[in-house]
């Protein structure tokens, strides 16, 4: 089997505490590893860390995080003006801000960030609470994301706009809600950068959001084939990587992982984020036995892990 599809987090912040997953690295098919602000102190300590994980594959391997700017920056070591700071500035300023934030980025040896976002300032205490959004305005937010987008790719690295298809009206945090309501007033408007960021040819990733939209479906986004595969690949012809939000996240939660995985791989996701899952291979055999049961196509996997080498491909390494 081919297997990447999935992206581990891991605890503390040196090399002798990423021990444990070097074996999953090199061995287990990890499709990427995401660090958090547990695992940062500084520039060269990350430098550190980086530098010896693409030492175990010769192939590359995405190494992410979220830096949005902000309260949400796991670069903290620097600091970013918020979106919704940037999102009154000029062109000319922001593009400098994002050209910094890249270089920062590719300096610490990362080649995936889990940004920008394009949710819309509507009201929503996870997104607007924290000033993470460009705008109430489509346009506007589609116009700063593209400037965020571009310099990271001039940087070599992957950006995955989020949180599709909207969670800047979402009514609960995702984080530590069971279930999350998106005002479905909102949705054609919420889904406008995307529809046009991609029509300009964004082939990056896109995070699909644990959010609940009743508009589209009764199902969380994560595990909605309704929204990831008929509107998001189908409507909107897609064709970069699918990541998930956390599978950690309260409302991604399940009655097992193994549910929780198979449906949400089965719903059109290429790449899973089990951030606290400290045993990869768990993952991986557990994704291995639900396709030996037929809950899962071995085409699915194949599709994924075909998509998600691509997207790879793309970044500095």
């Amino acid at each position: 089997y081919q297997r990447r599809v999935h992206g581990v987090g891991f605890q503390g912040d040196s090399i002798d505490q990423l021990h444990d997953l070097t074996s999953d690295i090199v061995n287990e098919g990890v499709g990427g590893i995401i660090f958090f602000r547990r695992n940062v102190k500084n520039k060269e300590q990350l430098q550190s860390i980086t530098s010896y994980i693409k030492t175990l594959r010769s192939d590359p391997i995405l190494i992410s995080l979220d830096v949005e700017g902000g309260k949400v920056n796991r670069l903290s070591y620097e600091r970013y003006p918020s979106a919704i700071e940037v999102g009154k500035l000029s062109e000319d300023q922001a593009e400098l801000i994002f050209e910094k934030m890249a270089n920062d980025i590719q300096e610490a040896g990362f080649n995936f960030v889990l940004g920008p976002v394009v949710d819309l300032d509507l009201g929503s205490s996870v997104i607007s609470g924290y000033g993470r959004s460009y705008s109430s305005d489509p346009s506007i937010v589609e116009r700063y994301a593209s400037l965020y987008i571009k310099k990271m790719r001039e940087h070599g690295i992957l950006t995955s706009i989020k949180h599709f298809p909207g969670h800047g009206s979402a009514t609960a945090d995702t984080h530590v809600a069971t279930k999350s309501y998106a005002d479905v007033k909102y949705t054609k408007e919420e889904l406008q950068p995307y529809r046009n960021l991609i029509d300009q040819g964004y082939t990056g990733s896109v995070m699909i959001a644990h959010v609940i939209n009743e508009q589209l479906d009764d199902q969380p986004a994560t595990f909605s084939k309704k929204i990831v595969t008929d509107l998001l690949r189908n409507e909107l012809h897609f064709k970069g990587i699918v990541v998930s939000d956390s599978m950690n996240m309260k409302a991604a939660q399940m009655s097992t992982y193994k549910s929780m995985w198979v449906n949400a791989i089965n719903t059109g996701i290429d790449m899973l984020i089990v951030s606290d899952i400290q045993k990869p291979k768990v993952v991986v055999d557990t994704i291995v036995e639900a396709v030996n049961e037929g809950l899962i196509s071995l085409e699915r996997i194949n599709d994924a892990y075909n998509t998600i080498i691509t997207g790879s491909n793309q970044v500095g390494y």
